[in-house]
């Protein structure tokens, strides 16, 4: 798509609130989250090899993507990522949904991630939405430990474009709110029905 016609990614990544103590921040923090961005989709699995291209992609190509005062070490990264507003990261993130999403709908879907216990706390169990074409991403966002998928869910959906957008979810998200709120927003849903709806589900097993 033509660049004029839409927001750089750099200026979107630069409204994340930066939550970093202002005494020895060298480089911008949308700066730094877009050096990363360009890594990962070159092909860096990992945080030296974000830093290896960053040391790499010249000071021309980063002063474009914002970095004005030289080059980026891998432990600055690191403890960017680690203090990153997740949440914040997200919402500016929100615009490749709005043309991968139309390749065929998005699916919602909860995982607990193994493994990630420490300290006493449970596992996160995050909820994630993914294009049902490209299978890419398009956001995510974590279960409160005292709550559950459902509302984490409908929060997702809430960042998301949805117009004229299928979502399809399972059947633990087989709310009337859900389902409103994708009506809502100008989408449509399938739906799975199971006893967890039992007077739906009545109706629908005694169809033909």
């Amino acid at each position: 798509m033509p660049v004029p016609d839409h927001e750089l990614l750099a200026e979107l990544l630069a409204g994340i609130p930066d939550l970093r103590r202002r005494r020895g921040v060298r480089h911008p923090e949308g700066a730094l989250i877009a050096v990363a961005v360009c890594a990962v989709v070159a092909g860096a699995r990992g945080f030296t090899a974000i830093g290896e291209w960053a040391r790499d992609a010249g000071s021309a190509a980063l002063e474009r993507l914002g970095l004005e005062r030289g080059r980026v070490d891998e432990p600055t990264l690191r403890r960017l990522f680690a203090r990153l507003d997740a949440d914040a990261a997200l919402r500016a993130g929100r615009w490749p949904g709005q043309h991968l999403s139309r390749a065929g709908g998005i699916a919602i879907d909860g995982k607990t991630l193994r493994g990630a216990r420490g300290g006493g706390s449970s596992a996160p169990h995050l909820v994630a939405a993914h294009a049902h074409g490209s299978g890419a991403v398009l956001g995510q966002i974590a279960a409160g430990e005292k709550s559950n998928e459902i509302p984490a869910a409908r929060d997702l959906l809430q960042l998301l474009d949805l117009d004229a957008v299928v979502v399809t979810i399972d059947a633990l998200h087989t709310q009337h709110d859900t389902a409103t709120l994708v009506t809502g927003a100008g989408g449509g849903y399938v739906l799975t029905v199971k006893a967890n709806q039992k007077s739906l589900y009545a109706q629908l097993k005694a169809l033909p």
